[in-house]
């Protein structure tokens, strides 16, 4: 199987969490070896820069935002990424890229040519083979958000207009890597999403992977 590094990608409450854990329970079922991690984080050293990042009590400069969440992947890259795609293992990750691009660089108006420049330096052409983006309006999302976050994170903190803005970004990044990117309406039916990532995966690896039905969310 060529394809090897999935990426699932979306703004708050998009359910993107929930259907990168429900395909790594589809890869473990079918006994392929498959690893679920998540950014920022990922590693010890990740963690710490991610707790900064999503739970500190410093407001960072965008720019210094940007630079950490470099830091936090490149830690995670080197630590568990490429090891693991190395050893002919599967990796399935809660975010990447994108979102960085999505929300430094729409979210924050950064643009696109640094976050694109920074990664390219340090992950030297790592590049998801498949990205699932699922897309949710950021009102609807939010509130799913803070209806299942005990406390809401840095991020799910800041103003609509932002996570507008970061909805753009997505899209925009779907337009622009069709040959990667999947676009997919986050509805309520976690059910049906998640077999349509399964029948996707299935013919683009060219594998048998069943879905995980009944689940728990």
């Amino acid at each position: 199987m060529e394809m090897k590094f999935f990426t699932f990608e979306g703004g708050e409450g998009s359910g993107k969490s929930t259907q990168a854990r429900l395909l790594h329970q589809a890869f473990t079922l079918a006994k392929i070896d498959a690893i679920l991690t998540r950014e920022p984080g990922g590693t010890a050293a990740a963690e710490i820069i991610r707790d900064l990042l999503l739970h500190g009590k410093t407001k960072f400069y965008p720019t210094t935002e940007l630079l950490l969440h470099n830091a936090c992947r490149y830690e995670h890259a080197k630590g568990q990424i490429i090891p693991a795609l190395k050893n002919g293992q599967i990796v399935i990750c809660d975010r990447f890229v994108d979102s960085t691009m999505a929300y430094q660089g729409y979210g924050h108006r950064l643009g696109k040519k640094t976050p694109a420049l920074l990664h390219n330096m340090l992950m030297e052409g790592l590049v998801p083979d498949i990205t699932f983006i699922l897309d949710v309006d950021p009102r609807e999302g939010l509130i799913r958000a803070k209806a299942s976050a005990g406390e809401l994170d840095n991020y799910e903190k800041l103003d609509l207009e932002f996570h507008n803005r970061v909805r753009a970004g997505f899209l925009d990044i779907a337009a622009m890597a069709k040959d990667r990117c999947v676009l997919i309406e986050s509805g309520s039916d976690i059910a049906q999403i998640h077999s349509d990532i399964i029948t996707f995966v299935n013919n683009a690896a060219d594998i048998e992977l069943k879905p995980i039905i009944p689940f728990q969310n």
